[in-house]
């Protein structure tokens, strides 16, 4: 078994790792440039990438799998991938955890305006007893998970322990898991529901995989729609937000705030007027970046290669109907 890996952003000892957990005998390529990726790829088994455009896919003429450590898989051409029967599959899960407590980390610091009093602090300057310097709690508010697949059932059980009242958007509601049944959820509806979670909620979580469907479902109409208490955290894809509409809803105080973990661009330039801007908390995307989720999602990704190996179903495998 041949294996090309693009892992290397992983740092570290990451070499070393995949060889030891990848089965016998199996020969492992780290290329560098994209002509050593289009001449390895030739006769590969098995691509290891968060990345695979079609040209990639269709220079290759032995591939079985193509896997990412990551949990989405948009940046996967699985369309090409699917018409020449190559698998394409994620990690998806392995990092729900981390993501749903970087949710919460958003929501908290945006409702305690923990980094301004940072910057007070490191100023010189102590509190004011006044009533802009007044933080919120959660306790009793109301958050809209929009996406309940893994990554929003872990954030409805961490929401709960605050005290909040839970209302969520699931693409399929009918097909709950036992799981997601127990979780005390106050409503639960389609995604003909967005717009009365959008309505009704003090804090909206964006947890969705990127799609045409949910592309840009976030926009000036559903913003408009929104408390001009609320908060719209995003956790899930940059694209997800229609982010002219958000920033102008944010400058002129449509909205309380964002905590954005992604941007349209993925790295976004240092003019995006979201920088400008006193009322967000951003981050690189790190939501699902921890030292426990890499080591699951590098874990469960070479399970699967040895999965293949053995002639197992690989699992959380892309599907090209649905999108993700």
């Amino acid at each position: 078994m041949k294996v090309v890996c693009l892992w290397k952003y992983f740092g570290g000892d990451i070499e070393e790792y995949v060889k030891k957990n990848l089965p016998p005998d199996t020969e492992l390529v780290f290329p560098d440039t994209e002509e050593e990726i289009l001449k390895e790829i030739e006769d590969a088994d098995v691509l290891l990438s968060h990345w695979a455009p079609a040209k990639i896919i269709e220079k290759s003429k032995r591939l079985k799998l193509i896997q990412t450590a990551a949990a989405g898989g948009d940046s996967i051409d699985f369309v090409a991938a699917s018409k020449k029967g190559i698998i394409a599959a994620t990690a998806s899960g392995c990092n729900a955890s981390a993501t749903a407590e970087h949710a919460i980390l958003l929501m908290l610091a945006l409702i305690r305006r923990l980094p301004q009093e940072i910057n007070r602090l490191l100023q010189g300057k102590w509190k004011k007893w006044e009533d802009k310097y007044e933080g919120y709690e959660l306790m009793n508010k109301t958050l809209g998970i929009i996406g309940l697949g893994k990554i929003g059932v872990e954030l409805a059980k961490r929401a709960k322990a605050f005290g909040m009242r839970i209302l969520a958007i699931k693409k399929h509601p009918q097909s709950l898991e036992r799981e997601e049944k127990e979780l005390g959820l106050d409503f639960l509806g389609g995604l003909d529901s967005l717009d009365y979670v959008l309505k009704n909620s003090d804090f909206v979580v964006l947890c969705v995989p990127l799609t045409e469907e949910t592309k840009e479902m976030i926009g000036e109409r559903e913003i408009q729609l929104m408390k001009k208490t609320a908060y719209l955290i995003n956790v899930s894809r940059g694209k997800a937000v229609d982010e002219k509409a958000l920033v102008e809803a944010l400058k002129n105080g449509r909205i309380a705030g964002a905590g954005l973990d992604v941007f349209y661009d993925y790295i976004p330039g240092p003019e995006n007027p979201l920088f400008k801007l006193d009322n967000v908390v951003l981050t690189p995307h790190m939501g699902g970046w921890t030292k426990e989720s890499r080591e699951r999602c590098l874990r469960f990704a070479l399970e699967n290669v040895w999965r293949l190996y053995r002639g197992e179903p690989v699992k959380n495998q892309l599907r090209a109907e649905l999108g993700y």
